[in-house]
């Protein structure tokens, strides 16, 4: 039944690439990344195994690196791989054992698993030249992996919890889009953070090298070193490590089988007090701003939508970083973060075009009611600028306060900022609903796979689109533009003055156009959404 079970997960992988075209794209330039990667680790596995130190604990440092990795990653992409999960197998008879053995090498089937094994493969080049080192290491490295598999399905049980609790889904969302902006600031923290605490690493390895996460990887070093003693003891207690870890998933599984959707079965009422109808109850009782409350309440209830909440804070965050990389380097920052607020501006302003294709309830619930198109795109505008608005000044200004900019800089791109929200915003509401956007399915994550992505054709029209928006903020970008060669301040006025003008005319007078295009696609667009 194993054997089944993961043909069926290789069957759904084979098919995934069928589903989606991006699906082929994402997968071939993750393996051209890994193989690079692994090109590399192979050739420092051949030289650590030229030098006897490193030989030591160069395959506990696989180990513990690669454990940490599936370790951490299911905690945030818990829901990215579900072919194996039990609420799929529950309805079949089949056993805990079989699921469970399934799902544990179910992780090699798929780019992460199929990168793990060949990268445990090739670390044996470390140990080539002592072939005693080299047949302990190909007979832990099974049990090794079979272990972090282990650990990874019990985080991966604890991350689809998560996963059920909307509040923490959508927390974990917005961690998971900040860890995916600022991933290379990250990374270079945990390498200064590795660097100074270089001379203690021996230490902290010998430490972990009695956890579950590298006593087994600590063995090859043990009988390089001829400690058996010692590798023994470590023998020992990554059998109790395996049986421990089997029985508590074997009970969990179990359990969750008897179970099965207790967790999410409605387990009482909560009731309101009269006349609460929370956001609602702080906007006026008219059309429009009745959608700018759904609007806004829809960021903070979607978890789809609320990773666009956390996208201007994580590119300051991000231009932050360089401009202290930069001075410490002694070196200008760069055009990056001279003209980045307008393209952040930018980016944030185009969320308009996602909003009906995000909440196709509220679409639907506006074509069975007397809604004007003006009311729609109105309302939609005014929830989008009260909640980006004052996320992208305060970003702005704590940014520019923190690079030393004076007023007239300032004045240029909280200008420029506001223009070019207000444009780009007004440009996506033309688009909206005659060319939706492929989104993930509601109740899931902002990294899932898109639906209705139509053909090649739509995703150039929706190409288009963007460079449309972009063209549109030519002047801005202009007038900025000779502002910084020139340095003169009357360009700074004029960017910010003249992008204020600009962007609020253009939001005038294409509301008017948008309102019309809504009022004659809407029903079209819904029934495309609803495909």
């Amino acid at each position: 039944m194993v054997k089944v079970l993961l043909k069926l997960k290789w069957a759904d992988f084979v098919a995934s690439f069928k589903r989606n075209t991006w699906a082929i794209v994402g997968t071939v330039i993750a393996l051209l990344y890994g193989v690079g990667l692994l090109a590399v680790w192979a050739f420092a596995s051949l030289t650590a195994g030229t030098e006897s130190p490193q030989q030591q604990i160069w395959a506990l440092c696989f180990g513990v690196v690669a454990s940490l990795i599936w370790l951490v990653v299911p905690l945030f992409f818990a829901w990215v791989d579900n072919a194996l999960d039990l609420d799929k197998l529950a309805p079949y008879p089949l056993s805990a054992r079989d699921i469970q053995w399934a799902q544990l090498w179910g992780n090699l089937i798929g780019v992460p698993g199929f990168l793990t094994a060949l990268t445990t493969l090739v670390t044996a080049g470390a140990f080539i030249h002592q072939p005693l080192v080299l047949v302990s290491y190909i007979l832990c490295a099974p049990v090794g992996l079979l272990l972090m598999m282990m650990i990874s399905r019990l985080i991966n049980m604890v991350g689809q919890r998560i996963y059920q609790n909307r509040m923490l889904r959508n927390v974990m969302s917005v961690v998971t889009v900040i860890l995916m902006i600022c991933l290379v600031p990250f990374l270079m923290l945990i390498a200064g953070a590795v660097a100074s605490i270089w001379d203690y690493l021996p230490t902290i390895f010998n430490i972990l090298a009695w956890s579950p996460l590298g006593v087994i990887w600590a063995v090859p070093g043990d009988v390089f070193d001829g400690a058996w003693g010692i590798a023994a003891g470590r023998c020992a207690l990554t059998a109790v490590y395996v049986v421990a870890g089997w029985t508590l998933r074997n009970k969990l599984l179990t359990h969750e089988m008897e179970y099965l959707g207790a967790s999410t079965a409605q387990t009482g009422t909560r009731t309101k007090e009269a006349g609460n109808i929370g956001i609602f109850a702080h906007f006026p009782a008219h059309a429009r701003w009745v959608v700018a409350a759904r609007t806004i309440h829809s960021f903070f209830t979607d978890s789809r939508m609320s990773a666009f909440l956390v996208i201007p804070p994580a590119f300051y965050v991000l231009m932050t970083f360089g401009e202290a990389f930069s001075a410490s380097a002694g070196r200008d920052s760069g055009a990056f973060s001279d003209i980045g607020p307008l393209f952040i501006a930018l980016m944030i302003g185009s969320t308009f075009y996602y909003l009906v294709a995000y909440d196709d309830s509220a679409l639907a619930t506006h074509l069975i009611s007397p809604l004007s198109g003006k009311d729609d795109r109105w309302g939609r505008f005014y929830g989008l600028g009260i909640l980006f608005l004052p996320i992208l000044l305060f970003c702005l200004t704590f940014f520019l306060w923190y690079r030393g900019a004076s007023f007239v800089e300032f004045f240029a791109l909280a200008g420029g900022s506001v223009g070019a929200f207000c444009t780009a915003a007004a440009i996506s509401s033309l688009f909206d609903v005659t060319l939706p956007p492929p989104t993930p399915p509601p109740g899931s994550g902002p990294f899932k796979t898109p639906q209705n992505t139509g053909g090649a054709g739509l995703v150039l029209a929706r190409l288009g689109v963007s460079l449309l928006t972009f063209a549109a903020l030519i002047p801005t970008f202009v007038l900025y533009g000779i502002y910084l060669l020139t340095g003169q301040d009357v360009w700074a006025w004029c960017t910010g003055a003249v992008s204020l003008v600009y962007g609020v005319l253009c939001v005038w007078c294409v509301m008017r156009v948008s309102a019309r295009r809504y009022e004659r696609h809407a029903p079209e667009c819904f029934a495309q959404l609803k495909r």
